[in-house]
């Protein structure tokens, strides 16, 4: 459906679970060519957490929605995400 995203790379910087689904806020916005929509995988090291999708981009950050998260995983300001596997 299209063609791949680019290639993103940042960390989570703030997990907001207070509210449903929870909202991540990455530290990679327009600046580096992230967009609305995109798909982004979370990894803490080389374990799998979860999938997020961007909802909010700004120049220097995004806001992404909770997707799912792996079993017995929860996502963590720290984590890694990108657009392919790493």
């Amino acid at each position: 459906a299209g063609p791949p995203a680019r290639l993103v790379r940042g960390r989570v910087s703030a997990v907001k679970t207070d509210i449903s689904p929870a909202l991540i806020v990455i530290d990679v916005g327009s600046d580096d060519r992230v967009e609305i929509g995109y798909p982004l995988s979370v990894y803490r090291g080389n374990v799998f957490v979860g999938k997020v999708i961007v909802e909010r981009v700004e120049a220097t950050a995004s806001a992404c929605r909770l997707e799912f998260a792996a079993e017995g995983q929860s996502i963590q300001p720290g984590d890694e995400v990108t657009t392919r596997l790493p």
